[in-house]
């Protein structure tokens, strides 16, 4: 079971693992949520940061990642299965309805527009719309999801399941506050009127239409 899988860490004092997690997932808390049967606090564990935390499990190569520093390798063990328990633990939360964004009811009145809806598009989209502002996605491909979608293969992360966790993430924030262009190449250069400025946001391009324009 999962929480068999995840009670094999061995609680070290100063886990290496966490230091060779790509993504910083405090993997020693979320082992212990998993193990305790708590996997509401286990997806929040690792929420803090992974948008997608199932898309994740099912890509990462956590046998290299922070399978590669576990403790239990010195011991002749095999190492945490963290990546296919990372997977799980993002089923279950679509199932149970935990991936929702929690959008703050009031808005700032900006419009911004990001370039793409890979994991980076999907992020900085996330981070976006938790800080109040209107966002609309564009995307030349039909779906969301990025490489996830076009390049990963199939047999390591199921279409049907990226987009489920990707629908249950954004599919509560009101069309008014998220709109998606899927299918809608920018070609040779950004097609936005002269007043959209440029703007850097975390882990993405974005053009932010500034507050004092009109219809904002």
């Amino acid at each position: 079971t999962l929480r068999d899988l995840a009670d094999q860490c061995r609680r070290c004092g100063d886990p290496p693992c966490r230091g060779a997690c790509p993504a910083g997932v405090d993997i020693p808390s979320f082992l212990d949520a998993v193990a305790e049967g708590d996997f509401h606090s286990a997806y929040k564990v690792v929420r803090e940061s992974l948008l997608l935390p199932g898309a994740c499990g099912a890509v990462c190569p956590s046998d290299v990642t922070c399978g590669s520093e576990c403790i239990r390798q010195v011991l002749g063990q095999s190492t945490v299965a963290v990546g296919e328990i990372h997977r799980y633990v993002g089923d279950i939360a679509v199932r149970q309805g935990w991936a929702a964004l929690e959008v703050p009811s009031e808005c700032t009145g900006r419009r911004v527009a990001v370039i793409g809806a890979g994991p980076a598009g999907l992020a900085c989209t996330s981070e976006l719309l938790l800080r109040g502002h209107k966002v609309s996605v564009f995307d030349r491909a039909a779906c969301a999801g990025g490489k996830l979608a076009s390049v990963i293969p199939a047999a390591r992360i199921a279409r049907g399941d990226l987009q489920a966790e990707i629908e249950a993430t954004f599919g509560s924030v009101s069309p008014d506050r998220l709109t998606w262009r899927a299918g809608a190449p920018l070609g040779p250069g950004p097609r936005f009127s002269s007043w959209w400025r440029w703007c850097w946001c975390p882990r993405c391009c974005c053009w932010l239409r500034p507050r004092w324009q009109p219809n904002c």
